[in-house]
C-alpha cells in the first residue's frame, strides 16, 4: 500500500503530457503551459486514476483512486504540502483513505490502515520533488495530433511512452499470476490517447491519458483499461492550506532520520522532565499537565502512562510521591 501511495504522489508531481495537430504550435502551447505551471508558488490539483482488469470480460481486479493535492511554497524555504488519497479496491469493493501532510521539516502520514506517523524530511527533499509538474514527451508523440484552440489531443504508439504505461500496470501482479511464474507479463497496447487543455491565462487546466492493454495471464486472456485525468483547480490562484485537525495523534516513526534508540532517549528525557527527583523520590513539576499533554501527543497516552506509572511507583517505594 505504501508503494502504491508513493506512486500516486509521484504521478501528481510529475505527469504533464502534450500533443499537437501542428507540431510547432502544439509544442509551443505545451512548453508555455509547462513553464507557467511549474513556476506556480502554490497550486491545487485533483488526480483521478482508474486501472481495471478483466478476464474473459469479467471484472478481475484493479483500483480507482482520487488524489487531492495542495502545495504552498510562497514562503521561501518553508513549503507546505497536503495530499488526501481515496482508493477503492475493485476486486473486493473495499475503500481506503490516507493522507500526507508536510510542514516545518516533518511529514505527517496517515496510512490506509489508520496508523498515524511522523518523520523528519528536509526542505531540500520536498522542494526537489516540486521542481516540475510536467515531463518531456518524446517527439514521436506529436506525429498524430489535433489542435483546437487551447485543446490539444493525440493518439500515440504506447512504445513511445513505454516507461509510463509500465508504471501504470506495475500493480498487475496484485490481481494475476504470470504465465511463466516469473512475475512478468507481455502487454499488447492500444494507442495511448492523450489530451490537455490550457486556460485563458496559459496554465494547464487538465491533462488526461487513456489506453488499453491485452495480456496473457495464468488465469487466461485478460485486459487492462487505464485512464487518468489530472485537473488543476483554479491555477494561478493562491492556495491556503489548513493543517489536519488530528496532528496531536501522530507519533514518531522509527524509520525516520533518527534511530530507535535516539527516539526513545528523547522520549525518556521529556517524561523525566515531568518530575523532580530528590532523595529517591519523584515529585511532579508545576507544569506537569502541560508536559504530559505534549508527551501524549507525540508518543500516545498508553506509552506515556506506562512510563509515568513506573516512575511514580519508584517514587512511592522511596516513601514519598
Amino acid at each position: 500500500m505504501r508503494r502504491i501511495l508513493c506512486l500516486f504522489t509521484a504521478l501528481i508531481l510529475c505527469i504533464g503530457l502534450c500533443a499537437c495537430g501542428n507540431t510547432v504550435d502544439a509544442t509551443d502551447i505545451y512548453t508555455a503551459a509547462r513553464e507557467k505551471t511549474d513556476a506556480l508558488t502554490s497550486f491545487d490539483s485533483t488526480m483521478e486514476l482508474s486501472v481495471k482488469y478483466t478476464t474473459f470480460g469479467e471484472l478481475a481486479g484493479g483500483n480507482q483512486s482520487t488524489v487531492h493535492s495542495r502545495l504552498d511554497r510562497r514562503t521561501e524555504g518553508a513549503p507546505v504540502y497536503y495530499s488526501i488519497y481515496k482508493i477503492k479496491d475493485l476486486s473486493i469493493g473495499q475503500e481506503y483513505n490516507s493522507s500526507t501532510y508536510y510542514a516545518d521539516n516533518v511529514v505527517y502520514e496517515m496510512s490506509a490502515m489508520g496508523e498515524k506517523y511522523m518523520t523528519r524530511v528536509s526542505v531540500e527533499s520536498i522542494e526537489s520533488s516540486f521542481e516540475s509538474v510536467a515531463i518531456d514527451v518524446p517527439a514521436e508523440v506529436f506525429e498524430r495530433s489535433r489542435v483546437n484552440g487551447n485543446k490539444v489531443s493525440v493518439a500515440t504508439d504506447a512504445n513511445n511512452l513505454k516507461e509510463l504505461t509500465e508504471t501504470f500496470l506495475s500493480g498487475v501482479t496484485n490481481s494475476y499470476s504470470s504465465p511463466n511464474g516469473d512475475g512478468k507479463f507481455d502487454f499488447d497496447y492500444s494507442d495511448v490517447e492523450i489530451e490537455f487543455v490550457t486556460d485563458d491565462n496559459g496554465y494547464f487546466e487538465y491533462i488526461s491519458i487513456a489506453f488499453t492493454a491485452d495480456f496473457e495471464a495464468l488465469e487466461g486472456k485478460s485486459k487492462a483499461d487505464v485512464s487518468l485525468k489530472m485537473t488543476y483547480n483554479k491555477p494561478g490562484s493562491d492556495v491556503d492550506i489548513t493543517p489536519p485537525d488530528d496532528l496531536s495523534e501522530y507519533t514518531w516513526y522509527e524509520g525516520g532520520d533518527k534511530t530507535q534508540e535516539e527516539l526513545e532517549g528523547e522520549m525518556m528525557e521529556e517524561i523525566l522532565a515531568m518530575f523532580v527527583f530528590e532523595n529517591g523520590t519523584a515529585t511532579k513539576v508545576d507544569n506537569y499537565d502541560e508536559l504530559y499533554a505534549i508527551a501524549c501527543s507525540k508518543y500516545t497516552k498508553e506509552v506515556v502512562d506506562m512510563y509515568v506509572q513506573t516512575i511514580e511507583a519508584m517514587g512511592a517505594m522511596g516513601g514519598n510521591k
